[in-house]
This record gives structure tokens, C-alpha cells and sequence, in this order.
């Protein structure tokens, strides 16, 4: 159950930020920089509503595996898991607004598409990583959706999820910093051609 409320936060907070490759392309992007907004305020609404599009998600595979699996928890866990990959989703937003400003609007969806099924096969969302072969498994523990999942299961099982935490806030940051330099760089309309 954790490993899909994982897949599905990963792909609702890559998919929410895919807008931004069709607000660039539409002049979008170009009307909110003319506007007396600061552009912290612009990258601020996008990650909220990023985020917001990610709860339900969460909150609908988690109110399967209570009342249709029957999956056994405590509220105070339910609620500090909704919460922690809530939050852990804004690392996948980060990618998300990553690839919506790098990309064109008609290779970012497809860019978004193929990337969540990768880092959902490869960090283990799909299939325990200890199936994996040992070479495999080095892979995995690279991939942000790995420290995603381990976060969602570290509450669950009662452990610590702080190492979980602290790679994606490594990972949020990363995305965060390359997004923002990517966006700097980046026409923000299309050139007519």
C-alpha cells in the first residue's frame, strides 16, 4: 500500500508541474514576468498547487487500503504517513517544474511519463528491492522514489524515517536549484519560427 501511495504521489506531482512546458509555450510565463508579482511568488503558487494535486492521491489509495484491504493502522500513523509523503512529494514537484521548464510542452509530457515509470521500476515501487540483483540494488538506493517509498515505510513499521527525510530533502533541493537555473535560462514564450 505504501509503495502505491508512493507511485501515486510521484505521478501526480510530476504530471501537476507539466504545465509549466504549456504556460511557457503559450506566453504564460511572459505575462506573470510583466506583472508587478515577484517571481518567488509565481514559483511559490506553482509548488503549492503542485502539492495540493498530490493529496488526493494519497489520501484516495489509503482510504482503499483501509476500507477495501483492510490495512490495520493506528490514526496517528495514518496521518503521519499522509503527512510525510505529502511533504515528501515536493521533491517530485521540484523534478516536475525541472522538466516542464527544460522541456517543450509536447516532450515534457512524454519526458514526465517515461520518468515516472523508471523511478517507480527502479526504486522499487513496483517490486522489493531485494529481488533486485546487487547491481540493481545500488541503482535503486540512488533513485529519489526509493527514499520516497522507505519514508512512507519507515512510519509504518515504527522505524525512524530521518535518513529517508533528509535524502529527499537533498533531492528537493537539487531539483529546486536546477529548475530555478534552467528557468533563468529559458525563453519565456516561444519564439515564432
Amino acid at each position: 500500500m505504501v509503495s502505491m501511495m508512493c507511485y501515486g504521489g510521484l505521478g501526480a506531482a510530476l504530471g501537476a508541474t507539466i504545465r509549466l512546458s504549456f504556460d511557457r509555450a503559450s506566453g504564460w510565463l511572459r505575462q506573470l514576468r510583466v506583472l508587478p508579482l515577484p517571481g518567488r511568488t509565481v514559483v511559490a503558487v506553482d509548488v503549492a498547487v503542485g502539492m495540493v494535486l498530490v493529496l488526493p492521491s494519497l489520501v484516495v489509495v489509503a482510504l482503499v487500503g483501509r476500507f477495501v484491504n483492510d490495512v490495520q493502522l493506528g490514526i496517528g500513523t495514518w496521518a503521519t504517513l499522509l503527512g510525510v509523503l505529502w511533504l515528501g512529494s515536493a521533491a517530485f514537484v521540484a523534478l516536475g517544474m525541472l522538466l516542464g521548464l527544460a522541456l517543450e510542452e509536447k516532450a515534457a509530457g512524454a519526458a514526465i511519463g517515461i520518468l515516472s515509470v523508471v523511478l517507480a521500476a527502479l526504486g522499487g515501487l513496483w517490486i522489493p528491492v531485494w529481488i533486485f540483483p546487487d547491481g540493481l540494488q545500488v541503482v535503486a538506493r540512488a533513485m529519489p522514489s526509493y527514499w520516497y517509498g522507505e519514508l512512507g515505510r519507515d512510519v509504518v513499521t515504527g522505524g525512524s524515517p530521518a535518513m529517508a527525510a533528509v535524502v529527499l530533502v537533498g533531492f528537493a533541493a537539487l531539483f529546486a536549484v536546477a529548475a530555478v537555473g534552467v528557468g533563468a535560462r529559458r525563453p519565456l514564450h516561444a519564439v515564432a519560427g
